[in-house]
């Protein structure tokens, strides 16, 4: 039997573990503990981006972009400017922050979401903790970072166009009023800053863009009364109803008490009826 000589192994290997776990502590578990917040930031911000455009799309459904010309009340419209601020205001901002009716005008008080704001290492002090998104411009002295577009024009289509033709022979023959518009595309969009400290992201700015398209009018935006006003010409017992017919009906009702025009109201509209179940005192 031919016997083949082999080299002995050494009975201690001490250090290799340790080696090996400052290898990849160094070049990866290092690298992942960094990225992963930042990844997370952006990720939230993404989806801060697609409330953000989904709010102002379903606002348009009660407030007008610009006041039409037959409304009587000044206070239906609300801009895109106003609603940027909304933005910034209640989606933006710490999660705790408090909602109120005035956030539109200006961006004073609103403190931002940690998850926009990361360790910006090239500052020092106050100033390190950054801001993650790109400043687009100032409210009031304010930085704003998201930014808003919207526009308001006639359904697409060419049945929108008959019934605009329809509408408009119905407004020469009375005061129909009708919104031709209402068909409102937009975006909204913010843009990541540079991680300048990273040579692999030199030159990388995501920008995050939502983009909504929806068909809407704000019919209720003027109340109760103005939907009554807008809504009472397309009858045509309102054509009949006047002085004479209120005559016919107060001769007719000694006879009948239900003809009486306090009983029996010739084109009367009302936007909000309550069933009469609803108006005498809950029982439980």
């Amino acid at each position: 039997m031919k016997m083949i000589a082999v080299a002995s192994l050494p009975g201690k290997q001490s250090g290799a573990v340790w080696a090996e776990f400052v290898v990849v502590s160094s070049f990866v578990l290092i690298s992942v503990f960094t990225l992963v917040p930042l990844v997370g930031k952006m990720i939230d911000t993404k989806q801060k981006v697609e409330q953000s455009s989904r709010y102002a799309g379903w606002e348009r459904t009660v407030w007008f972009q610009r006041r039409p010309s037959y409304h009587p009340n000044r206070n239906l419209q609300k801009t895109n400017a106003q609603l940027q601020n909304e933005i910034h205001q209640r989606v933006f901002s710490e999660p705790d922050s408090v909602v109120h009716s005035r956030q539109h005008i200006d961006l004073n008080n609103i403190d931002y979401d940690p998850m926009q704001r990361f360790h910006n290492r090239n500052k020092s002090g106050r100033d390190r903790y950054d801001t993650l998104l790109v400043k687009k411009g100032e409210v009031s002295g304010k930085d704003s970072y998201v930014v808003l577009t919207q526009t308001d024009r006639a359904p697409p289509s060419r049945l929108a166009n008959a019934g605009a033709g329809v509408i408009n022979t119905l407004g020469s023959l009375g005061d129909f009023n009708v919104n031709k518009k209402g068909y409102y595309t937009g975006s909204v969009s913010v843009e990541i800053k540079e991680f300048d400290w990273f040579p692999e992201f030199n030159g990388v700015k995501p920008t995050f863009t939502a983009h909504t398209a929806l068909l809407t009018d704000g019919w209720n935006a003027g109340g109760p009364s103005d939907v009554e006003a807008r809504v009472t010409p397309f009858f045509p017992q309102d054509w009949i109803n006047g002085p004479v017919t209120s005559s016919i009906q107060q001769f007719a009702g000694f006879f009948f008490t239900p003809l009486r025009p306090s009983s029996l109201e010739i084109g009367k509209v009302d936007s909000e009826p309550v069933p009469a179940s609803r108006l005498t005192r809950y029982r439980p």
